[in-house]
């Protein structure tokens, strides 16, 4: 090399990948769904998904409303590295 620092000011270079990576995967899994199965982004099927799942999200959501509120035990951890 010719002792040049890289350019770092271009847009892939703010990027952050590991932010990026969780939405991407359910992008391709959301085409590979799409053409493995026709009626799979139809608004019956995506309605049947979100009643299902919804168990399961709601107190997720609860969950995590807990941790972040400052008065609780468990706003004492960084979530910005990661939890615990």
């Amino acid at each position: 090399m010719s002792g040049q620092a890289e350019n770092t000011s271009g847009f892939m270079s703010r990027i952050d990948l590991r932010v990026l990576a969780p939405f991407l995967a359910l992008a391709l899994l959301l085409v590979l769904g799409a053409f493995s199965n026709p009626n799979f982004l139809t608004v019956t099927n995506l309605m049947n998904v979100a009643t299902r799942s919804a168990p399961f999200a709601l107190p997720t959501a609860w969950d995590v409303r807990r941790v972040l509120t400052p008065t609780s035990r468990m706003a004492k951890y960084d979530l910005r590295d990661g939890f615990f």
